[in-house]
Formats: C-alpha cells, sequence, structure tokens
C-alpha cells in the first residue's frame, strides 16, 4: 500500500496541473473553509505590507536616493513579490469560489479551473524561491559583520518560516515533478542578471553588478553559481518542499486512523 503510494508521486502525468479536488485549494487539510478564508485574509495583508515595507526601507542598501529604484533588480526581491502575489491570488480564488463556485467548495468539481491552474503555479514557484532565496542568503551574503535588518529578517527567514507553517496546514497539494516552475523562474532571473549587467547596470551600492557571487565580468564564475542556484538549489529547495507536503500528508493519515476514519 505504501509503495503504491510513493509510486503514484512519479507517474509523468503529476507534470502537469490536472487534478481531481480542487476544493483542496480552499481549505486547511483537515477541512473549515471559512477559517481558511481568513488565513488567507491575514496572510496576504501581511505580505503587501512587508514589501511595501522593503521599498521604504530602501536607503538600508542603496547609496543614494535614485538608487532606490533599483529595488527591482533584486532576487529577495523578486521572490518576495512573487510570495506576495500568490498569497493575494489565493485569497482572490477562496473568495471567488466562496462566492461564484459553490460546487468546488463542496467538493462536487472534479476539474482544476484556469485560475486554480495559475493559483498552483505561483504556490509551486514562490514556495521554492523563498526556501532558496533563504539559503543563498545565510550560506553566502550573511556575516557577524552584515548589519542584519528587520527587512532581512522578514525576506530571509519569516517568508520561510510562512512557507513551511503554511504548507503543513494546507490542503493544496505538493508535485516533485513541479520542480521546474521554480526552475524556470530561476532561469529567467539569471537571464535578467545577464542582460542588466551588460546593459551597464549596476547595484544599488554602485557595483558593476547585482550580486558579486554572480559577476559576468567573471563569466567562469558566475556562470557556476548560477547553474549551481537554477540546477541544483532550486530543485532541492522543492524537495524540500515537497517533504513538508508529505509530513503533513503522513500526520493527517495518522491522525484519521486514530480516529478510526
Amino acid at each position: 500500500m505504501g509503495t503504491n503510494k510513493c509510486k503514484e508521486h512519479f507517474y509523468p502525468r503529476n507534470f502537469l496541473l490536472s487534478y481531481d479536488k480542487p476544493h483542496h485549494f480552499t481549505t486547511f487539510e483537515w477541512g473549515w473553509p471559512s477559517g481558511y478564508l481568513l488565513w488567507r485574509v491575514v496572510w496576504a495583508l501581511y505580505h503587501i505590507i512587508w514589501i511595501i515595507l522593503t521599498g521604504v526601507y530602501a536607503w538600508q542598501w542603496t547609496t543614494t536616493k535614485s538608487n532606490e529604484i533599483k529595488w527591482f533588480i533584486y532576487l529577495t526581491h523578486w521572490a518576495y513579490f512573487v510570495l506576495t502575489l500568490s498569497s493575494l491570488m489565493e485569497l482572490i480564488a477562496v473568495i471567488h469560489i466562496h462566492c461564484k463556485r459553490t460546487d468546488i467548495l463542496k467538493g462536487e468539481c472534479k476539474e482544476m479551473s484556469g485560475y486554480l491552474k495559475f493559483v498552483w503555479v505561483m504556490f509551486n514557484v514562490s514556495n521554492t524561491a523563498s526556501i532558496a532565496v533563504s539559503i543563498l542568503f545565510w550560506a553566502l551574503l550573511y556575516s557577524d559583520t552584515y548589519p542584519l535588518t528587520t527587512v532581512d529578517i522578514a525576506t530571509h527567514l519569516l517568508n520561510s518560516a510562512y512557507v513551511l507553517s503554511n504548507l503543513i496546514i494546507t490542503a493544496v497539494p505538493v508535485r516533485i515533478y513541479h520542480f521546474f516552475h521554480p526552475v524556470l523562474f530561476s532561469t529567467l532571473y539569471i537571464i535578467f542578471t545577464v542582460i542588466y549587467q551588460e546593459a551597464g547596470g549596476s547595484n544599488g551600492l554602485d557595483k558593476p553588478y547585482i550580486y558579486s557571487v554572480i559577476d559576468w565580468r567573471t563569466p567562469d564564475t558566475a556562470a557556476l553559481y548560477s547553474v549551481l542556484a537554477a540546477l541544483v538549489l532550486t530543485p532541492i529547495s522543492h524537495v524540500i518542499v515537497f517533504i513538508f507536503y508529505l509530513i503533513r500528508k503522513a500526520i493527517f493519515d495518522a491522525c484519521l486512523k486514530n480516529t478510526g476514519q
């Protein structure tokens, strides 16, 4: 039985976005759709507030006022923007389903709508990108002499804390084969860094690169770090997300067994 369940995760169809329980996108693992709606409201507002604050406090990592526009070049902000957008899209989807698609809410619908598929892709990208960005920050950028700010904590620690806690309680499924969604996102960012630097762009501290580890003036080193980030770290981060999903399912199944359901 357990072997069959394991094999199910690796069927080729799991590359796709088909799913016969779309109501799982509207509730906690144990149910309670109305409580889940409140959960989505709280976190959408939280992330919106924090992404605004990352712009307000842009002076913390820039040399001039004009450099604050360079907020848009950093992977941290790309990832947090996607996380915020994902939270907002999840909220909109849940509200829409509560108001217009009660058939989904009741579990009567067996097909994924287009907007739920979009929500799922955003869910995959934002979760994995958040984990990857946190790992990159604490492994490569942070040091004892690094002036750690509240924004750093929010975008490199609390972001992943939210992702992992959300994974443990939401009913949204995670598929191991969906790793290519965040890989495409990572690849897009790497392409952006090449174009930006080749166009003469600089970072908030007026350095001729965005991050020193991907300085394309030393293409071999930059390419190595880029490949490791996109094709190694990103899939590993998605595996972490998938493991937390499996933990959630195992806990829930154990609870059902103990209650005799």
